[in-house]
């Protein structure tokens, strides 16, 4: 909220919201209620919001269609989903410090270093990255 300062306080931890609203939303994370129960499959949430954004599972069509590979999905979140699991180019890589293989993750890479060279995660110093030169298109 643009210009609200955050005056309503949590019961729980440090956490303050600029309206009641948000703060009771928050506050039922602590005590664990979730009033927004889904008529079709019994899950249950925080909030209405969530509640909302779950409901298209149950939808018998998928309405969203990715615009690259025509995949459909249920929700606008799935779709995001797919579209940065499949779609979205990858440029960053990481080294093994010990062996310099490459992985896609840093945390690929950390357990790499854990499993194959026996390095605790406690012992592991920052990883290298870098970013792939990908072939012009033209």
């Amino acid at each position: 909220m643009h210009g609200l300062a955050r005056i309503h306080n949590c019961s729980y931890c440090d956490y303050s919201s600029a309206t009641k609203a948000g703060l009771v939303v928050h506050e039922r994370r602590h005590t664990g209620e979730r009033e927004f129960v889904c008529e079709h499959c019994g899950a249950s949430f925080h909030s209405r919001a969530g509640l909302v954004q779950h409901l298209p599972i149950h939808l018998p069509e998928s309405n969203y269609e990715c615009n690259i590979c025509q995949k459909r999905e249920k929700s606008k979140r799935l779709l995001q989903h797919h579209y940065h699991k499949v779609h979205k180019e990858k440029r960053l890589r990481y080294l093994c410090p010990v062996c310099e293989d490459v992985f896609k993750s840093s945390s690929a890479t950390r357990q790499h270093l854990t499993k194959s060279h026996g390095v605790a995660r406690h012992d592991q110093s920052a990883i290298q990255r870098f970013e792939l030169s990908v072939p012009d298109s033209t």
